[in-house]
């Protein structure tokens, strides 16, 4: 049996911005691991509305706004 330790970089209602420049703020919804490909997935949401929801790798993201 293979045992696999995840290191979550966000969390659940933690505010982020994506890496693009002028991005708004969101708030992580939660997290996904795709064992084929041993990676994490974030859901984020950057407004009210279900398609202002998006999946985005932790690379994505950062925790300052960039201008």
């Amino acid at each position: 049996m293979r045992k696999v330790v995840l290191e979550i970089e966000y969390e659940q209602g933690d505010k982020v911005y994506h890496i693009s420049k002028e991005s708004d703020e969101g708030t992580v919804l939660g997290w996904e691991y795709n064992s084929m490909f041993t990676e994490i997935r974030y859901k984020v949401t950057f407004g009210r509305r279900a398609e202002d929801d998006v999946w985005c790798y932790s690379a994505e993201l950062i925790d300052t706004k960039q201008f």
